[in-house]
């Protein structure tokens, strides 16, 4: 069994690395532009990023939409209701892409 890490205080920004890993401090919430698109927005202290249950955006990936999503409804800040639901993974998808 592997020991713990102790970690100071995760803020935004933050980073700790401890073997091969790295654990990231970062800011996410929802927001929808002009058109009602659902966006949440990622931030990590300097840069900020954009991910977006659009089909037809660049910025359109179902999985992190989804788990991204999930994390906001689990904390119950995910203002938007059953939208966005449609990134929850379909029967038979392998949830990467």
């Amino acid at each position: 069994m592997r020991a713990k890490m102790s970690l100071p205080e995760l803020r935004q920004g933050a980073i700790h690395v401890g073997g091969k890993s790295v654990v990231l401090g970062v800011g996410i919430w929802p927001s929808k532009d002009q058109r009602g698109v659902i966006h949440i927005k990622i931030a990590t202290g300097d840069e900020i990023c954009t991910v977006t249950n659009d089909e037809r955006s660049e910025r359109y990936h179902r999985k992190l939409f989804y788990v991204l999503r999930d994390v906001l409804l689990k904390q119950g800040v995910w203002p938007y209701g059953d939208e966005g639901a449609e990134t929850v993974k379909k029967r038979g998808s392998t949830g990467s892409e």
